[in-house]
C-alpha cells in the first residue's frame, strides 16, 4: 500500500481506497500459438462485454485513443511517441526503428491506423471489413473495429508483461460488486481470469493541490529505464508517481513488495503456495503547506482574475489595441468572450449534430453547415481561379483560412518544411504576400516541396495539374472534418451575427455546463437580459471561470513562505486540474481536454513560469545597497528610465519612451 500524504497540520491530501480489479494470467495449455491467440481474443471479448454490461470499463493506458469522430490519434508526442513506436515494433532503442518493406512505411513515422493494423495482425485479431488470406478459415471470428480496438488494447498490455506464467495483467480497475459477481460466476469458462483486491489512489480537494501532489500511473518503459537504476524494486508492472510529490518521493511512498513461491502441476495449475513474504506499506509524507491557506489563496486568486476579466469586457464586436496602450488598459470585446466558449471547448460543438441536440443546437449547426459550404466553395475558387487574389490582398477572414491551410499541410507533412528553400524568389514572394495560394502550391509541387505520398494520388496522375487537383480534393476533405478549422468558421459566424450570443448562452444550459435556471432561460429567450449582461454576471459569480474562457488573463500563481524558516506554506497555481482522473487508470478524454485547454492547467505557473520580477525586485536591490553600505534609509533614488552613467547610450526601462521621463522613487524602510 502506498503511503499517505498530509499537510503540515495532519490534514489528509492523498490516500488509498480498497478496490477490486479484474486480472488475467497465463495458466492455460494450448496446441499452438495460433490457437492461443484466437482463444485469448475470444475470451477477452467476452470479458470486456461482461465488464461493460455492468457499467465498468477496461483499463486503457494505450498511447492511441479513439476520437469522437471515430478516427485514431496518438496521446503522446516527440520522444515519448518514438519510444512507444519502438515498443510496438519490438525494439529496445528508438534508433532501431526502420523502413518496413512489408508494410510500406517507416516505423518511426507510422500513423495511428498503421500501428493498430500491425498489432491486430500480430495478435490475430480479425476486423470486419478487412481482407485476409485465411478468410475461409472456419475458426476465425471477426470483430467490429470498436471490439477489435478494445481487444488489442488488452493484448498489448498483456504483451508488455510478455504474458509470463503466473504474472497478472490488470484488465479493469476499481470495478463494481456486480462485475465481481459476474466474473466469479463464470470463472469455469474464463481461463486465467480472476478478481484481486487492490488499492486505488485518491486525492482530496484535487484542483487545489494537483500541481503539488501530482498523480500516479502505470510505469512506462522510459521511466523504468531511469528508475531501475535507482532501485531494483521496480518492474514493468508497477504503478509509480508521474509528477509532483508522488514522483519526487516515489521510493518513500511506494513501500516494499511481497513475494511467494507457488507449486504447480503438469498442466500449470497452482496446487500450493509456500514461503510467502508479506509486503510492507510505504511511509507517510507530511508537507510544509497549510491546506486551508492554500485553498483560500486559490479561491482568492480565481476571484481576482475573474474580477479583472469582468471589468474589462466591453459590449463591442471588435477592439483594436493602440500601440500606446499598456496591458492594464486592454479591453475584451463581447464577441471574443462568446467565441471563447467554443474555442476552449466549454461548449461541445460536436454535440450540435447529435440526435439529442436541442433546438438551439440544431439551429446553430444548420447555420454552420451553410457557412461551411460557402467557405469551402470560396477556398476552392481561390485555388482554381487564374485570377486568384494575392495573399496580402485578401480580407482578414480569408487570410485566417489560408493561414490555417498552410499550417495543416505542414502538420500533415504534405508541405515539407525541410524541403522549402527560404531564399527562393517565389517563396519570398509568398512570405511577403504578393502571390496567391494557388501560385504558391503549384510552384511547391514543381519544386518537390509537396510530398504526394501523404495524400491519395493514383498512378494515373503523371503531371503537376493532376497532382494539384488531387491536392485540392485532399484539402477539402481534411478541412470539412477539422475541428480547429470549424472553430475559425464559428469565430466569423459570431462576428457576422450568423449565430447570436443568446443562442450560445442557452446552449450552456442545454449542455448542462450551467445548472438549469428557468428564470434565466426565460430572461434570455424573452430578451429581458442581453447575452452581454448574462455572461458578465456568470463570470462575476464564478459560474463561468477565467480558466474556462482562457482569455487574457486566465492564469495566476502565488507562493507564501514562512520568512523565519523558509518553509512553503502555500504554493498555488491557477487553474488546477482533477488528478483523480489521471491517477490509476487515466481518463484519456479528460487528458486530451487538459492538453487542448488554452489556459494550460497542466503547467505549474508557480514554479515554471518565467516572467519579469517587476517592482518586487526593488526590495532585493535596496537590501543589497544597504548591505554594501552604498545607501541608507534616508536615500531617495530617481529612476529616469535610462541608465545615464555610461559614455555610450545605456540600457533603458521597458516603459522608457525617449524624451518622456519616467520617475520612480524608492523609499527604503
Amino acid at each position: 500500500t502506498r503511503g499517505n500524504i498530509f499537510d503540515r497540520n495532519g490534514k489528509l491530501l492523498a490516500y488509498n481506497e480498497l478496490s477490486y480489479s479484474v486480472t488475467i494470467e497465463d495458466n492455460g495449455v494450448y496446441e499452438s500459438s495460433r490457437q492461443k491467440n484466437l482463444l485469448l481474443n475470444e475470451e477477452l471479448d467476452t470479458v470486456i462485454k461482461m465488464i461493460e454490461e455492468k457499467g465498468d470499463s477496461i483499463t486503457n493506458n494505450f498511447s492511441i485513443q479513439v476520437t469522437e469522430d471515430g478516427s485514431y490519434q496518438f496521446t503522446v508526442t516527440d520522444k515519448a511517441l518514438k519510444r512507444f513506436l519502438a515498443d510496438v515494433y519490438g525494439y529496445t532503442s528508438i534508433d532501431k526503428l526502420k523502413y518496413n518493406k512489408k508494410r510500406g512505411y517507416h516505423e518511426g513515422e507510422a500513423t495511428p491506423a498503421q500501428v493498430l493494423e500491425y498489432l491486430q495482425d500480430k495478435f490475430s485479431i480479425h476486423v470486419k471489413g478487412r481482407e485476409y488470406e485465411d478468410k475461409k478459415d472456419k475458426e476465425l471470428v471477426y470483430y467490429s473495429p470498436e471490439e477489435a480496438y478494445k481487444i488489442m488494447v488488452l493484448r498489448y498490455a498483456i504483451s508488455q508483461n510478455s504474458f509470463q506464467k503466473y504474472v497478472q495483467t490488470t484488465i479493469a480497475q476499481n470495478v463494481s460488486e456486480e462485475t465481481v459477481a459476474v466474473i466469479k460466476e463464470n470463472s469455469d469458462i474464463l481461463q486465467g481470469i480472476d478478481i484481486t483486491e487492490d488499492t486505488i489512489r485518491k486525492y482530496v480537494d484535487s484542483q487545489y493541490f494537483s500541481h503539488i501532489i501530482g498523480y500516479t500511473g502505470k510505469i512506462s518503459q522510459e521511466e523504468y529505464d531511469v528508475l531501475s537504476k535507482e532501485s531494483k524494486e521496480y518492474s514493468l508492472t508497477d504503478v509509480v508517481g508521474k509528477s509532483g510529490i508522488e514522483q519526487y518521493l516515489d521510493l518513500t511512498l511506494r513501500g516494499t513488495k511481497g513475494t511467494e513461491t507457488v507449486y504447480v502441476d503438469n498442466l500449470g495449475k497452482v496446487v500450493s503456495t509456500k514461503e510467502r513474504k508479506e509486503p510492507s506499506a510505504g511511509k507517510n509524507v507530511y508537507l510544509s503547506i497549510d491546506a486551508d491557506l492554500t485553498k483560500s489563496v486559490y479561491d482568492l486568486l480565481e476571484m481576482e482574475i475573474a474580477g479583472i476579466v469582468y471589468d474589462n469586457i466591453i459590449n463591442v464586436k471588435n477592439y483594436k489595441v493602440s500601440s500606446e496602450k499598456s496591458a492594464s488598459d486592454i479591453k475584451i470585446p463581447i464577441d471574443d468572450v462568446m467565441f471563447a466558449l467554443i474555442q476552449n471547448n466549454v461548449i461541445d460543438m460536436n454535440h450540435f449534430s447529435k440526435k439529442r441536440a436541442s433546438e438551439t443546437e440544431q439551429a446553430v449547426y444548420a447555420a454552420f453547415l451553410s457557412k461551411q459550404a460557402s467557405v469551402l466553395s470560396d477556398i476552392e475558387s481561390e485555388l482554381v481561379s487564374e485570377t486568384a487574389v494575392p495573399f496580402g490582398e485578401l480580407d482578414e477572414e480569408k487570410e485566417d483560412y489560408i493561414t490555417f491551410i498552410i499550417k495543416m499541410l505542414k502538420d500533415k507533412k504534405v508541405l515539407v518544411s525541410d524541403r522549402i528553400e527560404k531564399d527562393d524568389a517565389t517563396y519570398i514572394q509568398w512570405a511577403e504576400g504578393t502571390i496567391s495560394l494557388r501560385t504558391y502550391l503549384n510552384y511547391a509541387i514543381a519544386k518537390n516541396w509537396i510530398d504526394i505520398t501523404q495524400f491519395s494520388v493514383d498512378e494515373k496522375y503523371s503531371d503537376s495539374f493532376e497532382i494539384y487537383s488531387a491536392l485540392i480534393d485532399f484539402m477539402k476533405g481534411e478541412l470539412a472534418l477539422d475541428r480547429e478549422f470549424s472553430k475559425i468558421i464559428y469565430k466569423y459566424m459570431i462576428h457576422q451575427n450568423l449565430i447570436s450570443g443568446t443562442q450560445l448562452c442557452l446552449i450552456l444550459y442545454d449542455q448542462k455546463i450551467l445548472k438549469y435556471d428557468e428564470a434565466s432561460v426565460f430572461a434570455l429567450t424573452s430578451g429581458s437580459i442581453s447575452a452581454y449582461n448574462f455572461i458578465r454576471e456568470k463570470i462575476k459569480n464564478l459560474e463561468i471561470t477565467p480558466a474556462q474562457l482562457a482569455l487574457d488573463p486566465c492564469t495566476g500563481s502565488c507562493v507564501i513562505t514562512n520568512v523565519k524558516t523558509g518553509e512553503i506554506l502555500a504554493l498555488v497555481s491557477y487553474p488546477g486540474y482533477d488528478n483523480n482522473r489521471l491517477a490509476n487508470t487515466m481518463d484519456a478524454k479528460y487528458w486530451d481536454s487538459l492538453r487542448e485547454d488554452r489556459s494550460n492547467p497542466l503547467y505549474n505557473y508557480a514554479t515554471q513560469e518565467k516572467t519579469a520580477p517587476g517592482s518586487t525586485f526593488k526590495i532585493v536591490s535596496s537590501t543589497a545597497g544597504m548591505v554594501e553600505q552604498v545607501i541608507d534609509t534616508s536615500v531617495q533614488i530617481a529612476d529616469e528610465g535610462r541608465f545615464t552613467r555610461l559614455e555610450e547610450k545605456g540600457p533603458t526601462c521597458w516603459a522608457y519612451k525617449g524624451a518622456s521621463k519616467i520617475c520612480v522613487y524608492v523609499w527604503v524602510k
